[in-house]
């Protein structure tokens, strides 16, 4: 009976990438501050949101995921002010040139 059972294992298996999980994370955070400092605000937001959604899960294991979650908020947190401050231009320049009118 034990040669039916040879190759069976208890439980699901575990993923080789399970230890490179964090990897992601935290190219997508680095990627996410470098865009919203430079190129597009809004690809630095989503890449933001898109790190710390990867990383919720493995932070607590991995650092490398800890550090892409970390990176991703500051990601978000600067493209949103950056954002907010642009439309905020927008407005007062909408704002001033129909007060002449």
């Amino acid at each position: 009976m034990s040669e039916y059972y040879e190759g069976y294992t208890e439980g699901p298996e575990k993923n080789s990438n399970y230890k490179d999980t964090g990897t992601a994370p935290m190219v997508l955070g680095l990627l996410s501050i470098i865009f919203s400092l430079t190129f597009s605000r809004i690809v630095g937001l989503v890449l933001g949101i898109i790190a710390v959604v990867m990383a919720g899960r493995t932070r607590k294991e991995n650092s490398q995921a800890n550090a892409g979650f970390v990176m991703g908020i500051i990601g978000i947190c600067i493209s949103s002010v950056l954002l907010s401050l642009i439309l905020f231009g927008f407005i007062m320049m909408f704002a001033s040139t129909v007060m002449f009118f």
